[in-house]
């Protein structure tokens, strides 16, 4: 099948105009119907040679460091050419951390630190070592958040949900986890966990559903916690908006079994309470929120 960039040839050629002047260039800067005019204020003719010879070593960079997209509708999967001979699990982590990145953080924010960093030739060119490089980027521009009441619905950044997707799937592909009842029910998933691919056009869904026609009544601040709150496709979001939670507990057995899982947080919630809807109370929630937490803590370690 087709494959495509993470970015268009405009976006890299104002990427790498970014990268060659040292602009730290933000939104504005790499909008791409200002291309002429990025060109005609910062770049001079006698420049021109040394920002061709940047843009080829970045296209080689681009081709080999970062994923591409394999193109077979809304569910595409992400591929990288680049692989250490020696380190599958850390291949496989860059990989998806990339993915996480693409989905959650605009590209030239997060390229031109990879960029960078493959520049500068005294830097460690391993899956493990960039891998490293751009968590580190990432904790900073990312700071752990010191509550989850900051992570409420309507105030919640998209971003919380696919990085903590991100570390548990990290935990079950590339760490044994400790040895707890709720981690021996979690790696029976293992399969379904590890085929989990990062997806760009996602929602954020309440599992006690915002309309509690069906459903026993609970306090709306309870509703909105992030205990309560997981990360699904709008389609998907539509369909189950106020279902009760039999219904969405049903659908995410089936979607463990064809290995589309659209939210690792989800399938935690639902296994949390061994799969029974009846258990999903405030407590669980409150509990399931405490977890995450913890989680996301850890991954700053």
């Amino acid at each position: 099948g087709s494959e495509r960039s993470v970015v268009s040839f405009p976006e890299l050629l104002l990427l790498t105009l970014d990268i060659y002047k040292n602009l730290d260039g933000e939104w504005t800067f790499h909008k791409v119907d200002s291309l002429n005019r990025r060109f005609e204020e910062h770049l001079c003719q006698h420049e021109v040679p040394g920002f061709y010879d940047l843009l080829l070593r970045l296209r080689i960079a681009l081709d080999l460091y970062v994923i591409r997209r394999k193109i077979d509708g809304p569910d595409s999967e992400y591929s990288l050419i680049y692989r250490d001979r020696s380190d599958k699990a850390g291949n496989d982590c860059l990989e998806q951390y990339e993915a996480m990145l693409d989905v959650s953080t605009p590209y030239y924010k997060w390229l031109k630190v990879l960029f960078r960093y493959l520049l500068d030739p005294s830097s460690v060119k391993t899956s493990a070592a960039i891998l490293s490089a751009l968590k580190q980027w990432d904790n900073h521009e990312h700071p752990c958040p010191a509550s989850a009441s900051g992570l409420t619905y309507g105030t919640v950044d998209r971003y919380w949900f696919w990085r903590l997707d991100y570390y548990l799937w990290e935990r079950t592909v590339c760490s044994a986890d400790e040895d707890s009842e709720i981690n021996r029910q979690w790696q029976a998933y293992r399969g379904a966990i590890a085929a989990y691919a990062f997806r760009a056009n996602r929602s954020i869904e309440h599992l006690h559903p915002q309309n509690e026609a069906y459903n026993d009544s609970w306090e709306r601040i309870a509703i909105d916690s992030f205990g309560n709150l997981a990360m699904i496709s709008q389609s998907f979001n539509s369909q189950q908006s106020n279902d009760d939670v039999h219904v969405k507990f049903s659908r995410i057995e089936s979607q463990a079994r064809n290995k589309s899982l659209q939210s690792l947080k989800l399938l935690r919630m639902y296994i949390s309470v061994k799969g029974d809807p009846e258990g999903w109370t405030t407590e669980s929630a409150m509990k399931h929120e405490a977890e995450m937490m913890q989680v996301l803590r850890d991954s700053y370690r």
